[in-house]
């Protein structure tokens, strides 16, 4: 995608605004890159077992759908989801960067994936989960495969710290990080078969699976926290990261499977709907001084005393250098685009604004207006949604911040009030502006920069809080406190439904170490209601059997460039 293809019709962000927006930004993201601990952000809670509401499990479940859709490395292939009820059940899903041939690929396999589970009658779910674990780490090839590696390159060290422990506890840590380095050995021959691939997997998930019900888990937790490096990442975190990455696609299949026990419509009758992603617009046309910059923050906030009496000589010296580099047409990276999350509600507000009707989310009086993600929400993915009046509810956030962002675009044509929608964008910005020169300040002045090495969650049984609660107000401490990112969902969530440890963690199915049986014949409605073209890919339900289009799938080139 080249900036050329940005349609004509799109009502750019008044350049001032602009200006001041993207600078702030940048300030923010280098002083990351300067002077931050990960340790700051939160971890999930990993022991919590209360508060299993049917609110929580529909949100783990819309999540879900986002992470076995995500397949890509480098943010490009983040996936957002919403379960709509316009009439017959949608699921509506965009992606951070892909192509409108790479978005049919999706509306494929996971219409397949949905499909074959509501085809299965109630008595045979326990003997699918075999069929719709193979079609997944068929389609997720790409990201398993970078994980697999991660998880290997850190076996040698983490088990030899291990030999050299005197408990017996290290020796036995010590014994199940070899047998995972053969397994991923095995899973890493060269150019295996995509039958290979998933059966080697497979294997590998069992043992993962085994050994996170065990003592191993929370020894690879405590080693981690204990090695952690505020500035890099550590062999002991990646192998944490590495474990829990790989178990969660275990975990979504016992989402899925669990939700289709307790609401089977969501499986029948159904259409999938895929919004096209942006086009990245050129570089913002920023100061590329710091003194610049600074002298564009409000006079009362006396910016430029307090950059020079805080931050030491070093930093201001490396501020400087990345401010240079990242500034207008150096790197060509800083490039903006628009996260699927704001992809989603763009298209959900869009339509019903041209339609005059609310759209209707699936059970919203119980599960309310919710969008879930294979990713926690950015910073500014998290400040945008906090300044807009839609009222949809968002996973929580990870607290990193991108600095190639932007904002859903306006375009000029009919159905669309443009005027007013240029006017909330406008209170948007500026509340969001406000918010980062802040933060700006309060990380010169002392308070460490947050961020996450990883922006998924080292563990796969992530489960924040219990609930609503009476208790905590999110939005008074959105307010005194604009800078956490606690992993406490957006517009007032007080979970990120990611993944449920004692729900789905530790929950055996019957059938788990069987392999793939037949699939039946699926007939679902699936018919095409986006701007995505058209291509003949023939039924959306292949058998079980039917792997070799991830293969292609997997060798497709993205045409962007790399982000962070």
């Amino acid at each position: 995608m080249s900036t050329d293809d940005l349609p004509s019709n799109i009502v750019p962000l008044e350049s001032g605004l602009n200006l001041r927006f993207y600078e702030a930004v940048l300030f923010l993201y280098c002083l990351k890159e300067v002077k931050y601990k990960a340790e700051s952000v939160k971890e999930p809670d990993l022991e919590s077992d209360s508060g299993r509401s049917s609110r929580d499990s529909f949100r783990c479940f819309v999540n879900k759908l986002g992470q076995i859709c995500d397949n890509g490395s480098k943010g490009k292939t983040v996936t957002a989801f919403a379960v709509l009820q316009p009439g017959q059940i949608q699921y509506r899903f965009a992606s951070n960067q892909r192509t409108s041939e790479e978005l049919e690929d999706v509306k494929t396999y996971i219409a397949n994936i949905l499909g074959f589970l509501g085809s299965a009658a109630d008595d045979q779910l326990n003997g699918v989960f075999g069929t719709v674990l193979e079609r997944i780490l068929a389609f997720n090839r790409p990201a398993i495969e970078k994980y697999v590696d991660n998880l290997f390159q850190v076996t040698d060290f983490c088990a030899g710290v291990c030999e050299k422990g005197d408990t017996a506890e290290a020796r036995e840590a010590a014994r199940h990080i070899n047998s995972l380095k053969k397994l991923c050995a095995s899973a890493q021959e060269e150019e295996p078969s995509l039958e290979s691939f998933v059966s080697q997997t497979r294997e590998l998930l069992d043992t993962i699976g085994q050994l996170h019900n065990s003592f191993f888990e929370g020894f690879i937790r405590d080693k981690a926290q204990a090695d952690r490096d505020p500035a890099n990442k550590t062999p002991w975190s990646e192998l944490r990261h590495a474990f829990g990455r790989l178990h969660s696609y275990t975990i979504a299949v016992k989402v899925l499977i669990s939700m289709r026990r307790r609401r089977r419509e969501l499986f029948e009758d159904f259409e999938v709907v895929a919004v096209p992603s942006s086009v990245r617009s050129g570089c913002p046309n920023v100061r590329r001084a710091v003194d610049g910059i600074l002298k564009r923050f409000p006079e009362k906030m006396k910016m430029a005393e307090v950059y020079n009496a805080n931050l030491p000589e070093e930093q201001q010296k490396a501020m400087t250098d990345k401010i240079k580099a990242y500034g207008t047409g150096s790197k060509g990276k800083f490039r903006p685009y628009v996260h699927a999350e704001l992809l989603l509600l763009d298209s959900i507000l869009t339509e019903e604004q041209r339609e005059g009707v609310t759209l209707r989310f699936f059970g919203e009086a119980d599960y309310d207006r919710y969008i879930g993600c294979s990713k926690p929400t950015c910073r500014l993915c998290k400040l945008y949604i906090d300044s807009h009046p839609s009222g949809v509810e968002f996973r929580g956030g990870h607290g990193n911040i991108y600095h190639a962002w932007r904002a859903p675009d306006i375009y000029n044509e009919d159905g669309v009030n443009v005027a007013e929608a240029i006017r909330t964008r406008q209170d948007i910005h500026n509340k969001m502006l406000e918010t980062l020169r802040q933060t700006i300040k309060r990380w010169i002045t002392g308070h460490v920069a947050e961020r996450k090495h990883h922006d998924s969650n080292s563990s796969p049984t992530s489960y924040i809080g219990a609930g609503s609660s009476t208790s905590y107000n999110p939005h008074l401490a959105a307010q005194a406190f604009p800078d956490s990112m606690d992993s406490i969902s957006t517009r007032g969530a007080m979970d990120d439904s990611d993944d449920m440890a004692t729900a789905f963690g530790r929950m055996s199915i019957a059938g788990d170490s069987g392999r793939s049986s037949s699939s039946p014949s699926i007939s679902r409605s699936s018919q095409e209601t986006t701007p995505v073209p058209e291509r003949n890919v023939g039924s959306p339900f292949a058998s079980s059997g039917d792997l070799k289009p991830s293969i292609n799938r997997r060798q497709r080139p993205l045409i962007i460039e790399d982000e962070e």
